[in-house]
């Protein structure tokens, strides 16, 4: 929905987030470049939205985080 797909996961500490969580956390604000803490200990930037699966998926997901931050 929002950021570039070009740059996914491509920096540490900036993730994807779900329009689900998106609208949890920052409402109608835009989420992209705010920051959202995890676990109550590690921040991330928000470097982009997408749609939420359909719940007939076997994917299901809400955060997209990158690798080496794992």
């Amino acid at each position: 929905i929002e950021g570039s797909k070009e740059q996914l996961l491509q920096e540490p500490y900036r993730v994807w987030i779900s329009d689900e969580i998106s609208e949890k956390y920052f409402g109608g604000a835009e989420a992209i470049g705010q920051l959202l803490t995890i676990n109550g200990q590690y921040s991330f930037e928000v470097a982009g939205v997408f749609r939420k699966y359909p719940n007939q998926s076997h994917i299901h997901f809400n955060v997209l985080i990158p690798y080496q931050n794992m």
